[in-house]
């Protein structure tokens, strides 16, 4: 029997360099997997978390060869199992930490456990599966997965610039990112991982400031990655990215579309490309597709809050309003963070649940401190029917750090108070951050000032800049085809 406690950051540094078994044992493993039990001193945890994890953890476990994971009891198998994994969840601080352990039925023993400990539970799922499979012998089955791609071999995994830099790609911190992976390139330059790594950095750059040099040095970075890797599918689906948040979604469906059909992805990339495809499926009001593809990236990866989160926002763009609310739930009970809270708040909104919404989006906003989040709040807050309240929160909001999103919300508080001057102010300020999403012509708040001749000049100016943006795009990434 062997012990093993590794950090989930840690372990995916080193998942990519294990050594495949070279053992000609035939035998296929059976293994059944216990839904996890859910520690009675946790925090308010409900057990379809237990559930979503083991879940996630079988699927993960399948994708290796030499194995058969059933679920108990949903997938029981009429032949006899050869081992079993099982273990309990608990959460503290927000913080989910994840016991699992391996026995053999056979003799009974335990053949090996770890703990984990994350707030991306679909991330830790498919990482302990990886662990259980080393653990079993079994050979990896050469699938591209988005995280463990950034570990690099095994001086590189080692390397403790490495576990930095992975840290600054789970936040999205662009900038130190882009520090850390550059070190990393110079020190391993013939690294995928680096490479990879150092793609992502742009990537998030483009998407905070998307000028014509954030994109070139990103199409430089996924150049040098496909020369390292000319079957890597992270060029497309990085290009899928700019292609959609641009405003080029036909583009972005194709993309996507194209990777899917690959047979080399792991469910967690294969979910990420789904939930991506949704989202411009929903843009281009393909409501039905965009649903249908949420809910596979959820059967796919069912521990992940952000397929959960898909889920919820499809759901209630075709007015499946219970549904809508109840992924909502699901994707914050994986994963309590301000967006989960945000999601649930609006989804509740949708439903005239109006005491419930504003708790939530009230909570987004004390978590993040956000104006996007704040904002919303006075939002909830007004329709809710507490206007002095709400006018607290939007002085509030208005004097956090000004975003995109932050100032539009303001702008359709406003307008949904009839305040034309202050709502087109607001609205303004929101193109000057770099406002540029195509739902300033839907959104019913502005239903108020719609012919309002300023209101339309700030649309025409939205609209270009995101013609802007497309032709940018279009002319870096010229189509290949």
């Amino acid at each position: 029997m062997f012990r093993v406690t590794i950090p989930i950051g840690l372990y995916v540094l080193l998942l990519a360099n294990c050594v495949p078994s070279t053992s000609t044992e035939s035998r296929t493993a059976r293994v059944d997997v216990a839904p996890l039990e859910i520690a009675a001193s946790t925090e308010s945890v409900p057990p379809f978390v237990g559930e979503a994890v083991s879940r996630s953890f079988a699927l993960g476990l399948r994708e290796f060869e030499g194995v058969v994971a059933n679920m108990q009891p949903a997938d029981a198998s009429n032949e006899p199992a050869t081992h079993v994994v099982s273990g309990r969840l608990n959460r503290k601080d927000g913080m989910t930490h994840v016991e699992l352990r391996l026995e053999d039925i056979a003799s009974g023993s335990e053949l090996w456990s770890a703990t984990a400990s994350e707030t991306n539970l679909s991330i830790a799922a498919s990482d302990l599966a990886a662990q259980v499979a080393d653990a079993l012998g079994l050979r990896a089955g050469g699938r591209y997965d988005y995280k463990a791609d950034l570990s690099g071999g095994a001086e590189m995994a080692s390397s403790p610039r490495t576990a930095v830099a992975v840290q600054h790609w789970q936040i999205g911190d662009s900038v130190a990112l882009e520090f850390e992976s550059e070190q990393l390139v110079d020190e391993f330059p013939q690294e995928i991982g680096a490479r990879l790594l150092s793609a992502w950095a742009k990537l998030f750059a483009w998407d905070r400031n998307p000028t014509e040099t954030n994109l070139t040095v990103l199409r430089e970075r996924l150049r040098t990655l496909t020369a390292l890797d000319p079957d890597t599918p992270y060029d497309e689906l990085f290009l899928g990215y700019v292609s959609r948040s641009s405003g080029a979604v036909e583009r972005a469906v194709k993309l996507y579309s194209q990777v899917l059909v690959r047979t080399d992805l792991t469910n967690v990339t294969r979910a990420w490309a789904l939930r991506q495809r949704s989202v411009a499926h929903q843009k281009m009001g393909r409501t039905e597709q965009a649903l249908e593809d949420a809910r596979q990236a959820v059967e796919l990866d069912p521990a992940s809050a952000a397929s959960h989160f898909a889920l919820s926002r499809s759901l209630e763009s075709v007015e499946r309003l219970p549904g809508a609310t109840e992924a909502a739930q699901h994707a914050l009970a994986l994963n309590p963070s301000w967006r989960q809270h945000q999601r649930l708040g609006l989804a509740l909104l949708r439903m005239n649940r109006l005491d419930e919404s504003t708790q939530s989006l009230d909570t987004a906003c004390q978590l993040s401190n956000s104006q996007e989040a704040c904002a919303n709040v006075a939002i909830g807050l007004l329709k809710a029917g507490m206007p002095e309240e709400a006018r607290a929160k939007i002085e509030y909001a208005a004097g956090l750090s000004g975003t995109p999103f932050g100032a539009y919300n303001q702008a359709c508080y406003w307008a949904i108070l009839g305040d034309e001057r202050r709502a087109l102010s607001a609205l303004r300020e929101a193109a000057e951050l770099g406002f540029a999403d195509v739902i300033i012509h839907t959104d019913p708040d502005f239903e108020s000032l719609r012919g309002n001749p300023e209101l339309e000049a700030l649309v025409r100016d939205i609209d270009q800049r995101i013609q802007f943006r497309r032709e940018l795009s279009l002319s870096v990434f010229p189509s290949q085809s």
